[in-house]
């Protein structure tokens, strides 16, 4: 898959970067496509051991629904889960908080607070934030 890869490395994505992530970050102006090898999380960790009750930490860019949707056997393990969600789109396409809660929400998972936040220079308002779920 094409990887928009930032000079700033932490706003490299698999999705092209909008308007208002460059407007309130001007320091992710710079990006160059890159090809890159992509597989499912459920694929990667096939056959590996693991403890039952596993954390997962997601920060993949509004990917998250694609790594949801492609790790649903280790995210079954998984007892807490922390992903960096939008509430804002700052890249195409990307799921917001409120379709990631919901699709954590039917694998019985529920929401408990954020770890951080990033907010808007512009507005101060929140743009993302490090999520944190619980399985129920």
């Amino acid at each position: 898959m094409e990887m928009h890869r930032n000079e700033y490395t932490p706003s490299s994505s698999l999705l092209k970067m909008v308007d208002l992530h460059r407007e309130a970050f001007p320091f992710t102006m710079n990006e160059m496509i890159e090809t890159v090898e992509v597989k499912r999380l459920d694929d990667v960790l096939q056959g590996a051991y693991l403890e039952d009750y596993v954390l997962i930490k997601m920060d993949v860019q509004g990917y998250e629904d694609r790594v949801i949707l492609g790790g649903e056997n280790m995210i079954s393990r998984a007892k807490l889960l922390v992903v960096e969600t939008s509430f804002q789109t700052l890249y195409e396409r990307q799921p917001l908080f409120d379709e990631v809660y919901s699709m954590l929400k039917q694998r019985g998972f529920a929401y408990i607070g954020n770890w951080d936040q990033i907010i808007s220079p512009a507005d101060g308002s929140v743009l993302q934030a490090d999520a944190m779920f619980v399985r129920q």
